[in-house]
């Protein structure tokens, strides 16, 4: 099965991360791998804003691995204070990359030190299911079983929204320059819905929803 699956910003080529057989990258137009990395068990994968770098969790002893499409040249990125990581971004200007980790931590890694030089320790109860960067870099929203938006150069909490029992937003997205974000809620409990909406960040206010099949997890 597929972790995750992401467009290159050309969307000339197609990264895909396949559990147990690491990531390869796609040439749309000849279907011909042109790079590919043999990581461990990854959940995410991002793309650097210019299309020539790639990122992804499942390296080795919980630590993420960032590489050249190019040339497939790799470097690891590893911090003590943190766990596995399960979801990861790349900031807009391309400097930072976002990882969320499954104890429920958020480290900020600098692109060109490889060092997690800001770090959330408590950003959610449990894991860190989702995150998006806001459109400016100067914010990141993350998601568990409630939506928290965070300022990313003082890691302070700006404000939370959502809080939802019996659900976890497993997927964000921050829409173009507005301040609307769309998300994806699963439901755990037997029989609840699976619902896509859309916030107003501002406000913390459902601007619209829609419904999807009722199933435990999607099912």
């Amino acid at each position: 099965m597929y972790g995750d699956i992401a467009w290159s910003p050309d969307s000339l080529s197609l990264a895909t991360n396949l559990n147990w057989m690491g990531v390869r990258v796609y040439d749309i137009e000849t279907a011909q791998i042109i790079s590919r990395q043999d990581t461990l068990s990854p959940h995410s994968i991002a793309w650097s804003p210019d299309g020539t770098r790639l990122v992804a969790t499942g390296d080795l002893a919980s630590g993420i691995r960032r590489w050249k499409v190019s040339t497939d040249e790799a470097v690891r990125l590893f911090d003590q204070r943190t766990g596995s990581s399960m979801q990861i971004a790349w900031s807009p200007d391309g400097e930072r990359i976002a990882s969320g980790q499954a104890e429920g931590t958020v480290c900020f890694w600098t692109v060109a030190t490889n060092k997690c030089d800001g770090f959330i320790r408590r950003a959610h109860q449990n894991a860190v299911f989702s995150l998006s960067w806001s459109p400016d870099g100067g914010q990141l929203a993350t998601g568990g079983g409630i939506i928290r938006i965070w300022d990313t150069n003082t890691g302070k909490l700006v404000k939370s929204f959502g809080l939802n029992n019996a659900s976890i937003y497993t997927h964000m997205e921050w829409l173009g320059d507005s301040d609307a974000l769309v998300s994806t809620e699963v439901g755990y409990e037997e029989a609840a819905l699976n619902i896509v909406r859309f916030w107003d960040v501002d406000t913390g206010k459902i601007l619209f929803e829609l419904h999807g099949a009722n199933g435990s997890w999607g099912e």
